[in-house]
């Protein structure tokens, strides 16, 4: 399994994963500010430890926007 294939598949169980959570959270507001600082950690450790190549980073931070727009 490559990668890129990892990726895809941690991307659609975190995806099902907030889906549920969002959908069920009692409180919108403060699950947005506990992914936000989630994502910022997650985003700052895979950047440091060089774990994905650029194209990979974007497509983590777009998938976590997208899933920060959900709350609203």
């Amino acid at each position: 399994m490559t990668k890129n294939e990892q990726l895809h598949i941690g991307l659609i169980v975190c995806e099902t994963v907030l889906e549920a959570l969002i959908r069920t959270h009692p409180n919108k507001q403060e699950l947005r500010r506990e992914l936000t600082e989630r994502f910022a950690e997650l985003r700052v450790n895979a950047a440091s430890a060089e774990l994905f190549g650029e194209q990979e980073q974007a497509h983590l931070a777009a998938s976590m926007d997208a899933f920060l727009l959900q709350l609203n």
